[in-house]
């Protein structure tokens, strides 16, 4: 599972579109992230290395618990 699974981050983010809805994005990108975590016990951060995600780290980082 990754963040270019989600229909809304490949779809409107990789396609280059131009605009694309924040909130789907986020959504997407948190169930991948606490997808991550559950899957992986010994994660003590996540690192966001697209620029497309750094927007959204303060979700993640509420979400799962760790530092983002």
């Amino acid at each position: 599972m990754s963040c270019e699974d989600g229909p809304e981050f490949s779809g409107a983010i990789m396609a280059n579109t131009g605009r694309y809805n924040s909130a789907k994005a986020e959504n997407e990108i948190i169930a991948v992230a606490k997808q991550m975590v559950k899957e992986n016990k010994d994660i003590g951060t996540i690192l966001l290395e697209c620029t497309e995600l750094s927007p959204h780290a303060v979700a993640v980082q509420h979400a799962v618990r760790k530092p983002v």
